[in-house]
């Protein structure tokens, strides 16, 4: 059995006040400057 993430939504969390990532089926990477809030993520 495989589990799939299809879609992120975050709300008011940290930095991030709404945030949707519809990921259909593709690999993510995420990358951005120090503070930018990739391990919030």
């Amino acid at each position: 059995m495989t589990s799939r993430l299809h879609r992120i939504e975050i709300q008011n969390f940290k930095a991030f006040r709404e945030f949707t990532l519809d990921l259909e089926g593709r690999h993510l990477l995420v990358y951005g400057a120090n503070g930018s809030g990739k391990s919030s993520l």
